[in-house]
């Protein structure tokens, strides 16, 4: 079976270029993630790259990852911090977290 597809010259690499190096390393250290919280920040932290930080408010955090609500604080630190940085710092060369702690008063 054959598919043919007409673009413009502009966006010819869209189709034809998608094994460039970046696309299929970054594909490739996807792959070798282990734990869905690794990958899904794997993701995210990808996306933010140039800038060098990002920050996530605990809200924004849970449902970006997808934590379930029953998780206690123990539990995120072991079932989802704990392989995140497990797994990407040796894809990130410096990968830090810092929890901020707000009051709330």
């Amino acid at each position: 079976m054959k598919v043919i597809i007409e673009v413009s010259r502009q966006f010819e690499y869209v189709l034809n270029k998608l094994e460039a190096n970046f696309t299929l390393w970054e594909l490739k250290e996807f792959t070798h993630l282990r734990s869905t919280y690794a990958k899904s920040m794997y993701r995210l932290l990808k996306q933010w790259r140039t800038k060098g930080t990002r920050e996530f408010n605990l809200n924004e955090f849970n449902f970006l990852l997808d934590i379930p609500p029953s998780y206690k604080s123990g539990s995120v630190d072991q079932k989802v911090l704990k392989p995140i940085l497990d797994e990407l710092p040796k894809y990130f060369k410096v990968l830090k977290l810092i929890k901020i702690k707000v009051n709330t008063r």
